[in-house]
């Protein structure tokens, strides 16, 4: 948030850097993460149930890790292009700005276009896939992450909606 905020001070529109800077670094950390994992697996150069498991797992983690953090920075500017303001911490209730009720609505509608964005390439993905692939390729990863930051997207800009209506 500091991060942002100072950016935001002298560009504005540069706002959009933290989030796609946090995505590229995490994409980083995955392929790493993906190597070492690899290693791991072919050290006796056998993959049985326990390392199947353990790739399934760490690779669910680092998805979610990476779009929840992503959509919650892709919110955080969409709020503060918006209102001009970043969420107030909750303990600091006496910090809480007042957002008028159409930007909270244009918070909800751009929320929304997030929300359908994600619906149109699932329903797109689903008609188009193999049920005899059972193994995912990055470019089926890199769908999921996309859709899944655009649904926590959707789905933090409905919190601050929200909380800036029932704030009134």
């Amino acid at each position: 948030g500091k991060l942002q905020y100072q950016i935001y001070g002298d560009f504005g529109i540069w706002l959009l850097v933290v989030p796609l800077l946090c995505a590229a670094t995490f994409v980083v950390l995955m392929m790493a993460s993906l190597k070492f994992r690899q290693r791991v697996v072919n050290m006796d150069e056998t993959m049985d149930m326990a390392e199947e498991t353990y790739s399934k797992v760490s690779e669910e983690c680092e998805n979610e890790v990476l779009t929840l953090s992503t959509a919650f920075l892709l919110a955080v500017c969409v709020r503060v292009l918006l209102t001009e303001q970043f969420p107030a911490v909750v303990h600091e209730p006496e910090q809480l700005l007042m957002v008028p009720y159409l930007q909270c609505a244009a918070m909800l509608a751009i929320g929304f276009v997030f929300a359908g964005v994600a619906v149109m390439i699932s329903i797109k993905r689903h008609a188009e896939e193999d049920d005899s692939l059972e193994d995912t390729s990055i470019s089926d990863r890199a769908v999921t992450l996309l859709v899944d930051t655009m649904g926590f997207t959707f789905a933090w800009l409905c919190l601050f909606s929200t909380n800036g209506v029932v704030t009134h």
